[in-house]
């Protein structure tokens, strides 16, 4: 599942990276729970989804963690991220 999957970016988003972490995203969707998922492919979410899949992961994890509840960046639209785009994600509150 790795092999080719991590590369070296350069220093902000550039049209490539943006390009890159959607086909990233289009062919691994975010996962709707935890249950059978091995701990490689809950850290692999994370790493593309990040505080959303925290969230929808370990949502215990999250808000002992302070990433939810009191404007924590989960409650927050994410700059760049669309709605229905078919990336598996869902917007509004988590």
């Amino acid at each position: 599942m790795s092999a080719g999957l991590l590369r070296a970016f350069p220093p902000g988003r550039t049209g490539v990276a943006r390009r890159s972490l959607k086909q990233l995203r289009d062919r691994h969707p975010l996962p709707a729970g935890r249950a059978g998922l091995p701990v490689e492919e809950i850290l692999f979410a994370v790493a593309l989804y990040g505080d959303r899949a925290l969230t929808a992961l370990a949502p215990r994890f999250a808000r002992d963690g302070g990433l939810t509840g009191r404007g924590g960046s989960t409650e927050r639209e994410q700059p760049g991220l669309s709605c229905g785009s078919g990336s598996g994600m869902s917007c509004g509150a988590v």
